[in-house]
């Protein structure tokens, strides 16, 4: 199982990494939704991990998968096409520096990630997250 202060840890690294302003950390979206409140700015969120079974009854490990996203407020008032693209273009960049670090710190045999599967990582767009927030997921299963 993953360690939850170094999963921690590890997410406020990416945090400094993308110059975010705020991680937030929860379980599902309900969570979500108390966790921001009409929070401003860039916020990375971290999604508890989800634990599964690898291996066979000799050589039992665990399949850890991990959920980030990177938002932004949307605001209650109608954002414009030009706004709405910029800010999507903007955070994907985000997103794109958190995929090579996590490909880089794998490389490198960092503690949490030297079993990355590569082939999991996905990078999809989200819209109206907890009721008002847009950007971009980033999901990722590694062993331990």
């Amino acid at each position: 199982m993953v360690n939850l202060s170094e999963y921690k840890d590890y997410c406020t690294d990416l945090l400094k990494l993308i110059g975010a302003d705020e991680l937030v950390m929860v379980v599902q979206e309900e969570h979500l939704k108390k966790r921001l409140r009409d929070e401003t700015g860039v916020i990375m969120v971290a999604v508890y991990p989800t634990i599964g079974s690898t291996g066979n009854e000799d050589n039992m490990g665990d399949n850890n998968t991990i959920l980030l996203f990177v938002l932004e407020y949307a605001g209650k008032a109608s954002v414009s096409r030009d706004n709405e693209f910029e800010s999507y273009e903007r955070l994907q960049g985000l997103a794109g520096k958190i995929r090579d670090k996590l490909i880089e710190d794998s490389d490198a045999g960092h503690n949490l990630l030297r079993n990355l599967d590569r082939a999991s990582i996905e990078i999809e767009p989200e819209w109206n997250i907890a009721g008002a927030y847009n950007g971009w997921s980033i999901a990722f299963s590694f062993e331990n």
